[in-house]
């Protein structure tokens, strides 16, 4: 039987991947009162001084962010040590105990920059996701759409 060229590891990072930029394009939105109150404003003359401003919702803090990304890449790594345990346990008796070190010094590195990869990924796609809202209100209501919780951090609720 022909063994796959695609590690099952890397396709569980590339599935991870997509994941995250699903979950950062899909994370901010403007909620169903602050789409009314835009169409408010369109509709309505708005007098001088009045905010006319809209608030940005998320469905998930950042933190979601980094443990979808450390279930990911940990998931990965299982699938790639369950794959290549005998090249691993081979690699270790060679060097003895400085191969070891090595070994987990390697693994740390890149379980650290692949998960900073993945959160990476999903704030970037965030980002572009929030730009793109932004565009759309101002183009269609001339309203601009703020996050009042990057703004005022004490603010957990947005006004109406």
């Amino acid at each position: 039987m022909v063994e796959s060229t695609l590690p099952v590891w890397m396709a569980i990072m590339l599935a991870g991947t997509v994941t995250m930029i699903v979950v950062g394009h899909c994370n901010y939105y403007v909620p169903k009162d602050q789409k009314a109150k835009a169409e408010f404003f369109r509709n309505q003359r708005v007098a001088k001084g009045q905010d006319c401003s809209i608030y940005f919702s998320y469905h998930v803090s950042e933190l979601a962010y980094l443990i979808i990304a450390f279930f990911i890449v940990i998931s990965a790594t299982v699938s790639f040590v369950i794959s290549s345990y005998q090249e691993i346990m081979n690699e270790i008796l060679e060097f003895g105990v400085l191969g070891i070190i090595v070994i987990i010094v390697c693994f740390l590195l890149a379980f650290v920059v692949a998960v900073s990869f993945l959160i990476i990924i999903a704030v970037a796609s965030e980002i572009e996701a929030r730009k793109g809202i932004q565009k759309y209100y101002w183009a269609h209501y001339q309203v601009p759409v703020i996050d009042i919780n990057k703004i005022e951090p004490f603010i957990r609720e947005y006004p109406r």
